[in-house]
């Protein structure tokens, strides 16, 4: 093990020499702070310590999706909550894990529903994408809504990937153009523009922290005929490509934390064929059986609505799907906790607020 002296004296007699395990051990979250002096050991400069308990923000973050806590909703409670939303009126369905769920007006038929953390309080906002190309979000106590012009063109049109990239705690608004694989991020940190063509044209954006920097990473799920599909990761810090195996042409990426480490992982959902019997459908990665979660029609997810780690396989059907009989032809979460809990919300025009998938699943569902 290569001592911070040490290195420090090398750095200084070669720029450069310091290869990338002896970086490692200076600074394994690469934030410019030493091991042995951050206090937390993910992407965080500056060492935030809000409630001074010696454990840095970042480390303390909520989960996506996490809208608060029966005991007060602007306070995180590490869970992340099932959300749709009813363009027709504008309300939002939050199931809070209690057979209850919260509802809320905001929004109209002419927008865009997104979910973000966009004040860093660790606690999930909603917000919408305004004909203008204007993000206005509301907290969920709060209903004074905050509104910010978008830079750029796409926002009304290309995928939604809002993520906190630059490792701010914060949700960075972000878009991605599937006709020519560039994402366009604004970082909420400083306010740049960034364009990163780094894609191919069709490829599916995903978002995620594959390298537990807290940073969101470019990721990219590439499908071709005839092909192995494969995953692309750019770091968000560096750039750095890495290139993974993915499922199969037809398979549903799914971007999502198996190990409970920190870490997301790229695993697949695959549905049966139309004339296929049993019509049920399994999480794969790499082609390996991770799960048997849902019907042939349904959008997948994965992600922690019970505290448990690694996160619970989660699929979203949608009333009127032909596997259902009609008099049954309600919205239903399925999720894998210990219970198989189903969840009932919501009625037949409502969009999913995806959560690890693309939003192109959300638009197959409906």
């Amino acid at each position: 093990m290569v001592s911070r002296h040490i290195a420090a004296a090398l750095a200084a007699f070669c720029t450069g020499c310091i290869d990338e395990a002896v970086s490692e051990t200076i600074d394994r979250d690469h934030d410019g702070i030493a091991n042995e002096s951050d206090n937390c050991e993910k992407y965080n400069p500056t060492q935030g310590d809000r409630d001074g308990d010696g454990l840095g923000d970042a480390c303390e973050q909520g989960i996506a999706y996490d809208f608060g806590s029966r005991a007060g909703w602007d306070v995180p409670d590490g869970r992340a909550e099932l959300v749709t939303f009813r363009p027709r009126d504008g309300w939002w369905y939050i199931h809070t894990g209690t057979n209850e769920s919260i509802e809320l007006l905001f929004g109209s038929s002419n927008d865009r529903p997104v979910a973000g953390d966009f004040n860093g309080d660790a606690v999930a906002d909603l917000g919408v994408i305004t004909p203008e190309g204007k993000l206005v979000w509301r907290t969920v106590v709060d209903a004074t809504p905050t509104t910010v012009p978008l830079p750029g063109a796409g926002w009304t049109t290309n995928e939604l990937v809002f993520a906190d990239y630059d490792g701010d705690s914060i949700t960075d608004a972000a878009v991605f153009d599937a006709s020519t694989g560039t994402w366009t991020v604004v970082r909420s940190s400083d306010g740049d523009v960034l364009t990163e063509a780094l894609a191919e044209p069709g490829d599916t954006p995903l978002t995620g922290d594959m390298n537990g920097d807290s940073r969101a990473d470019f990721i990219a799920y590439r499908s071709r005929p005839g092909e192995v599909d494969r995953w692309y990761r750019w770091s968000g810090v560096d750039r750095e490509l890495e290139v993974g195996i993915g499922g199969f042409p037809g398979d549903i990426p799914v971007a999502v934390d198996v190990e409970g480490d920190g870490r997301t992982d790229i695993v697949t959902w695959r549905a049966p064929e139309l004339d296929q019997e049993p019509p049920y459908a399994y999480f794969f990665r790499v082609d390996v059986t991770l799960a048997s979660w849902g019907i042939r029609g349904d959008c997948p997810a994965a992600f922690n609505h019970f505290r448990s780690l690694p996160a619970e396989w989660v699929v979203f059907r949608r009333n009127g799907i032909e596997q259902v009989p009609r008099n049954e032809r309600m919205n239903h979460w399925y999720v894998t906790d210990a219970v198989r809990t189903v969840v009932t919300m919501g009625s037949e025009d409502d969009e999913l607020i995806p959560l690890g998938v693309s939003e192109r699943c959300s638009r197959i569902v409906r």
